[in-house]
């Protein structure tokens, strides 16, 4: 029946990846989630600065907080092909930590926007292949006794990868999935004081690659309704940041320069998530 061949498409949606097999005609796959995502990012800078001499290594941003989410989605199946597009926004959340140099208590309030267009083929039996375009902002907004510190950090790249799925009694189907991406990224940054001076950071180009893996269980409610548990965990290293900054004091900007000076970002998630998918 049409749910039995349909059921891997399905279940591939909520991985952005495909399973055992699709239907031969077109089918229109719409999704709704709400998860639980543990995300941890930290931002670190090297400097050899030009004018105030002396080198400059300093931690600015280290997050970690339990986000709840929420996303879209929808899947586009006809034969052994699938075309996916998805958006996710979390919830705010807060991280409080001592400033490193100064110990200073430092309240940061951070969200993260993801979105995905994936394309996928059966390749033969359960296995099947999967790639596209991926991408997410993490903003965050710093707040201490010197000033504020509101920036954004934002990287977009390729992915591809393979996954298996196994049929599950009739209805059922549990899939596992691994993924490669290569990414490039960018942070803009504005630190504003309490005599109301300006420094502006702003990087690009740091390059990342890392890995995502993942695993669901998916089942029908009715011959349309079904649901999906999944679980995903990402690590990506960026590094070799360029960065800039200039003093803003008044109407008068100036840059700060510096011989060196690079930017690090380490960003890990895990994510928990409950789908329900309609299936036309």
């Amino acid at each position: 029946m049409k749910k039995r061949m349909i059921m891997t498409v399905l279940a591939g949606s909520s991985l952005l990846v495909a399973q055992n097999g699709f239907a031969s005609d077109i089918s229109l796959i719409p999704r709704a989630s709400v998860g639980i995502s543990h995300y941890s990012a930290t931002w670190d800078i090297a400097a050899q600065w030009s004018d105030w001499g002396g080198d400059g290594n300093f931690n600015v941003l280290d997050l970690e907080d339990d986000l709840l989410t929420g996303g879209f989605g929808l899947t586009l199946a006809a034969g052994k092909f699938y075309f996916d597009a998805s958006l996710e926004q979390t919830i705010e959340g807060s991280d409080e930590s001592a400033e490193e140099n100064s110990r200073e208590m430092v309240t940061r309030d951070f969200d993260v926007f993801a979105y995905a267009l994936t394309m996928g083929y059966n390749i033969t039996g359960g296995l099947s292949a999967f790639g596209g375009w991926n991408g997410h902002e993490t903003s965050v907004s710093s707040q201490y006794n010197a000033g504020d510190f509101d920036s954004e950090f934002s990287s977009a790249g390729w992915f591809f990868g393979l996954s298996y799925g196994w049929a599950v009694f009739e209805n059922s189907t549990f899939s596992i999935k691994a993924a490669y991406a290569l990414l490039e990224g960018d942070i803009e940054g504005e630190e504003l004081f309490n005599d109301n001076t300006k420094v502006l950071v702003s990087s690009d180009a740091g390059d990342a690659a890392g890995a995502t893996i993942g695993m669901s269980w998916k089942s029908y409610l009715t011959d349309s309704l079904s649901y999906t548990v999944s679980a995903d965990w990402y690590n990506y290293t960026y590094e070799d940041f360029t960065n800039e900054f200039h003093l803003v004091e008044g109407e008068n900007t100036r840059p700060l320069p510096t011989e060196t000076s690079t930017s690090d970002i380490d960003e890990e998630s895990y994510t928990f998530r409950f789908a329900l998918s309609y299936l036309f």
